[in-house]
């Protein structure tokens, strides 16, 4: 700030776009600062920080009934679940929270949407499929804005195919919601209700479930943790969406190509994530 004094760090998943990114990592490393805890609120934090709890030791050490009684506001699951993001931070270990129970299925869906909000469209609808073991990528997309309706009803079509109660796993809100956008913008299907009525969110059963040592809880982050490797031609989806626009002015087919290889990074690391929390949950 102007006055020279440091404001206290608060990290959160819009920082990684900040050129001091790093470096505001680095100052809440130093001090071992509450801000980096998994999502927690700014307000939170700064409730800790008037309380004199200021690092994830001090974390380590509340009495979550005292804190609670004074700050009733913060609720006694949410102290217990930083008690162990805490925990988990300076043991540099992940923790089991609660076994995640998943049935065992011989045909398995995995599941990513690429979109642009610069044009409001979805250009890309891609999916791991494994069936009895053997996995396979399958796309649908939009060469041009205009293909928008032609995807979803390659879409609409292609579910028709799947078996009953095929289980449909993702990462993250993002699906769902524009699942529903286009449904709204161009009509659905019986197939299409039975797809949403399985769609499995991995990170609700992480949060539910999983203590990670990690800042950040993004399939990429997690990912990283448990060891998936990607091919790094796209670093992330607002890079995707710039491809996808160097695609419509130029038609390189390499853009389009590192389109489809990002996805399917994506879908294939859902695969590992869902395949890791059963395993970590036998353990």
């Amino acid at each position: 700030q102007l006055s020279g004094v440091c404001p206290p760090p608060h990290l959160t998943s819009g920082c990684k776009q900040s050129p001091w990114f790093l470096e505001c990592v680095a100052l809440a490393e130093k001090k071992s600062d509450i801000a980096l805890l998994y999502n927690v609120k700014k307000k939170v934090l700064a409730e800790f920080r008037e309380a004199g709890i200021t690092t994830i030791h001090d974390i380590i050490k509340l009495d979550i009934d005292a804190v609670h009684d004074t700050h009733p506001d913060i609720s006694k699951k949410t102290l217990a679940r930083l008690q162990l993001q805490a925990k988990s931070l300076i043991e540099h270990r992940h923790i089991v929270r609660e076994p995640v129970a998943l049935a065992q299925t011989s045909y398995e869906v995995f599941f990513d949407i690429e979109g642009d909000p610069l044009r409001d469209v979805e250009y890309l609808f891609g999916f791991l499929v494994r069936e009895n073991g053997v996995e396979k990528y399958q796309s649908f997309l939009a060469k041009s804005p205009g293909q928008e309706k032609n995807m979803w009803q390659e879409f609409l079509d292609w579910i028709e195919t799947l078996p009953v109660g095929t289980p449909i796993y993702h990462y993250g809100i993002y699906e769902v919601a524009r699942i529903n956008a286009l449904e709204k913008k161009y009509g659905g299907s019986s197939a299409l209700k039975k797809f949403q009525n399985h769609l499995i969110d991995l990170n609700e059963l992480v949060k539910e479930s999983i203590v990670f040592p990690l800042y950040f809880y993004s399939l990429k982050d997690i990912g990283r943790y448990i060891g998936y490797e990607r091919s790094k031609k796209i670093s992330g989806g607002g890079e995707s969406v710039a491809f996808y626009e160097e695609w419509l002015a130029t038609h390189s087919q390499k853009k389009l190509d590192a389109i489809l290889l990002y996805n399917e990074d994506d879908v294939r690391a859902t695969l590992v994530l869902k395949d890791w929390l059963m395993q970590a949950s036998a353990q």
